[in-house]
């Protein structure tokens, strides 16, 4: 999806509404909780702040198969955000600092779709679960918990406090 800044200055008021899909299907060989991921649904406009200044914001959402990293089973989930950034067709106003970032435009074109998919790593879920509340798998037979149960003895004793446990066995065993 490439915007000109012809395409914007050749508007009235300066300001250019867009609206398309972006494919991001490489994104889900790049990411591993991602099993699949639907067009990239984006609209917003690019402005003319000033002569040489430029300006786009835009809305994404999209819906994206991922992987529960509790119990490893697929669930949808909608992948929505908002983000505008700006533009500069001289050399000397591209800036980049912790403050500001004034991208330079080459060839008078704006490239969406590397913003798009920047924009969709930064929101993706470092953990992903399909419910908030998701069990996850038992830790000895696997068993997926948020489908059935189990009766496999998963309590864990702290090594430090096990030789607690033997004395308190062993007292047991004399009373």
């Amino acid at each position: 999806m490439i915007i000109t800044i012809n395409q914007i200055n050749q508007t009235a008021d300066g300001v250019y509404p867009f609206q398309g899909k972006v494919y991001l299907e490489d994104l889900v060989e790049e990411e591993p909780n991602i099993v699949k991921l639907e067009p990239i649904q984006v609209e917003g406009e690019a402005s003319r702040l000033d002569s040489h200044l430029y300006q786009v914001s835009a809305k994404q959402k999209c819906v994206g198969k991922l992987i529960c990293s509790r119990c490893l089973t697929t669930f949808p989930t909608s992948l929505e955000s908002s983000w505008f950034e700006k533009f500069t067709d001289k050399k000397e106003l591209a800036i980049d600092t912790e403050e500001e970032t004034i991208h330079l435009l080459i060839d008078g074109q704006i490239e969406l779709e590397l913003f798009v998919r920047e924009q969709l790593v930064i929101h993706l879920p470092y953990a992903p679960l399909c419910k908030p509340d998701c069990a996850g798998l038992c830790p000895e037979c696997g068993a997926n918990k948020n489908e059935k149960s189990c009766d496999c003895n998963t309590e864990r004793i702290d090594p430090r406090l096990a030789k607690l446990q033997d004395l308190l066995e062993d007292k047991d065993s004399v009373s």
